[in-house]
């Protein structure tokens, strides 16, 4: 297969990129790009220049496709992963354009970096050249192929299989490749195996540590651990602080109550893998005040933690009834506000906008539909501690 590497030189591909750069800033449409610039490839070198355009945290001029940017693993992580599952040699099934093996590359002797792609591979094997990692094996092929397998030697196995874009319901039956065949092929060669999985799966049919990665507060990832890797059931771990509750951790029972001084509500990590018991344990004196597609905590005192998302001081509230809402937003000089809660996303701006047009102040205000419309101000960013 050629490739972008087999018709220009990095000096020449580096100068149409970035004149394809400032076109698309400069709004000139693709089509019309083709037709003033004739270039071989010309569809993927404007697909790499978007995706460059895009992403602006990668500070080296790597290869990648607006695709592959799309399904790559945030640095953040890929650096994390590589430290918990630093080795002698480990194989990254799947690596794309190899974002998370160089990752790997820093924390382990030697990489196996198998691909099926072979445009990506290429752009692997570039990227690897770019930033002058020496100790990544690249291999093109089908990471379930005995042949291949056979050649490695490894202590540790990653794999970052594909998901449907599109799929509504995440289950291990539709992750290709097979991950239970993948696991029957690679046991033979280590037990200790790490997989990233849709943290919506429905189900993880084998024994395994499942550990919920949150990104600035944010649910990210979903890794599962086997073998000696697994040191717990459930985990939850904050990046980039590296927090971790575990379901080892002291547990606390859940006791409700109505609003108190402060509301605080709880990352989505904790409350997908089910350890509001053991965060409840680990803060000062918090009770749950609403449990739904999010979790508010509420309490007299001020809690710190990285695994509260966000932090609000309670003000009032309210019937869900658009006079009564207006009347208490007046009443706080209210002029902008923010929603979240019980509210259709396609409603949204809607009914912001139908509020807002009601209100002149100068404060800006959260607004809950929850059972009754909940008003709050949001405080200050409270993750980064510890």
């Amino acid at each position: 297969m050629k490739t972008i590497f087999d018709i220009y030189s990095m000096d020449e591909l580096e100068t149409v990129l970035e004149q394809l750069i400032n076109l698309i800033k400069n709004g000139i449409s693709a089509d019309l790009i083709k037709k003033k610039m004739k270039l071989e490839m010309i569809d993927e070198l404007i697909d790499i220049a978007k995706a460059r355009i895009k992403n602006n945290k990668i500070s080296e001029k790597l290869f990648y496709t607006t695709s592959d940017l799309r399904f790559a693993t945030p640095e953040i992580v890929a650096d994390y992963r590589a430290k918990r599952l630093k080795c002698n040699a480990i194989a990254d099934l799947g690596c794309s354009v190899g974002l998370q093996s160089f990752a790997f590359a820093k924390k382990c002797k030697k990489v196996y970096a198998i691909e099926l792609d072979e445009k990506k591979i290429a752009y692997a094997k570039k990227n690897a050249d770019i930033l002058g990692i020496k100790n990544i094996e690249f291999i093109h092929g089908d990471i379930l192929d005995k042949k291949i397998i056979e050649k490695l030697d490894v202590d540790v196995v990653f794999c970052d299989p594909e998901r449907l874009p599109a799929e509504t319901e995440r289950t291990i039956e539709t992750i290709q490749p097979n991950i239970k065949k993948l696991m029957e092929l690679y046991s033979k060669i280590t037990k200790n195996i790490c997989i990233e999985l849709p943290p919506q799966i429905k189900s993880i049919p084998f024994d395994c540590e499942k550990e919920y990665l949150s990104v600035d507060g944010a649910l990210n990832r979903l890794d599962v651990y086997l073998g000696s890797l697994k040191t717990s059931e459930i985990s939850v771990v904050t990046l980039p602080t590296e927090n971790i509750i575990t379901d080892r951790m002291p547990s606390c029972d859940v006791n409700k109550s109505g609003a108190k001084k402060f509301l605080y509500e709880v990352d989505a990590a904790i409350t997908k893998a089910g350890l509001l018991k053991q965060l409840l344990c680990s803060l000062k004196a918090p009770e749950v005040f609403y449990e739904g597609k999010f979790t508010l905590l509420t309490s007299d005192k001020k809690e710190k933690s990285p695994f509260i998302r966000n932090s609000y001081e309670y003000i009032n509230s309210c019937i869900d009834d658009h006079l009564t809402i207006i009347k208490m937003l007046r009443k706080y000089d209210a002029g902008s506000i923010q929603l979240r809660g019980k509210i259709d996303e396609k409603q949204y701006w809607r009914l912001k906008n139908k509020i807002e047009n009601s209100i002149t102040g100068k404060n800006e205000f959260v607004l809950f539909f929850l059972e009754n419309v909940v008003l709050c101000k949001k405080l200050r960013d409270d993750r980064k501690i510890n």
